[in-house]
């Protein structure tokens, strides 16, 4: 008791906590499957969604065919306007090229009598008026390719209009992506949740709990985390991360032996052995029958006492007699046991070790 010291720091495990959040591997799956499922699954809808938004109506499909058809139409005949357009163009020129070269047969003959010059100007006359067929031919020409490029990019934008409604906006690598970060996330949630019952939980953590908060030797455990039918559900993971972990399956009837040998070393001679701590006194009268079993006939004796710190005539004994703690892995809270161990050494109680269960 005199090793004690009031002040004292919380330890923290890391390879006690990565094996303690490891046995519970089961949890760890099903959150790494539902998390993928659910961001993977988002992703995929959402792609879904997005493709579905974009599809056409039937009678909008239809309508798109009807003008692609049209405008089909409506190309065919500029594409026949324009070549008859073309055709009449170049006449026009021949023609315009024929007025130009006899007008300059006229312009060079010797004798300009009154009838050449009625012609020179008849033909300057036709000159200007092909000229401005010509210009009027192109200016059609034009127009023409205007409109046939108009209607031709109306059809490219439909067609791919239709094209993109029938696809979908989902892409694999995306819903892959999604899954990975899903399945990371659901596996943080779970370790997170196990570190919050692990640290702050208020319970004592294992078997040595006692042995590395008090410094006090611990005489015995009869702790196992499985009942028998969930031994039987045990599988090779489970019984792996066991070993890893140092969990045991113990004997209890050895357990109590060696605990019994140990107390006879350690007691003072001639007092009696009273086993408390903070659990039920059913529990505590549990381990000290199987105690008294392991005693000699002219060894010590064992009684059961409540929490010191719950029953007045427990305080009051506890001066007289050696005592043995005994507390529950996962059961005993840490305040309680605090509380306790405060009083008996402020007491200056004869503790000789702990006990777990």
């Amino acid at each position: 008791m005199e090793d004690y010291e009031e002040q004292y720091e919380e330890t923290l495990s890391i390879k006690e906590l990565c094996l303690y959040i490891l046995r519970g591997w089961r949890p760890l799956v099903i959150a790494v499957l539902v998390g993928a499922i659910l961001l993977g699954g988002y992703q995929l809808v959402s792609g879904l969604t997005a493709g579905e938004e974009l599809v056409m109506t039937e009678e909008e499909i239809a309508t798109a065919e009807s003008t692609i058809a049209s405008n089909e139409t409506t190309i065919s005949n500029d594409q026949a306007s324009l070549t008859a357009k073309q055709s009449e163009l170049e006449g026009l020129q021949q023609t315009l090229a024929d007025y130009q070269a006899t007008l300059a047969l006229a312009m060079t003959a010797e004798s300009a009598d009154a009838e050449m010059i009625v012609t020179i100007l008849e033909l300057n006359d036709s000159i200007a008026s092909t000229q401005s067929q010509i210009s009027s031919a192109n200016q059609s020409i034009n127009s023409l390719n205007n409109e046939i490029s108009s209607l031709q990019s109306t059809n490219e934008s439909l067609r791919a209009s239709m094209t993109e409604t029938t696809s979908t906006d989902v892409s694999l690598k995306k819903v892959v992506v999604y899954a990975v970060v899903g399945a990371v996330l659901g596996f943080l949630l779970v370790c997170v949740v196990a570190f919050c019952r692990w640290f702050f939980g208020g319970t004592l953590r294992g078997p040595e709990a006692l042995t590395d908060r008090y410094a006090l030797p611990m005489l015995g455990s009869v702790y196992y985390p499985y009942t028998e039918e969930q031994e039987k559900k045990r599988n090779k993971i489970d019984r792996l991360l066991d070993r890893l972990s140092g969990i045991e399956k113990p004997e209890p009837e050895k357990e109590y032996a060696l605990a019994a040998a140990k107390l006879q070393v350690l007691g003072k001679e001639g007092r009696r052995l009273m086993v408390t701590g903070t659990l039920e006194k059913q529990q505590l009268e549990t381990v000290c029958q199987a105690l008294n079993k392991c005693f000699p006939a002219d060894g010590p004796s064992a009684f059961a006492a409540e929490n010191p710190m719950r029953d007045p005539d427990a305080m009051l004994q506890v001066g007289g007699c050696d005592i043995l703690l005994v507390e529950g892995v996962r059961r005993s809270k840490s305040a309680e046991v605090d509380e306790l161990f405060r009083f008996l050494r402020l007491s200056q109680a004869s503790v000789v070790g702990t006990f777990m269960v």
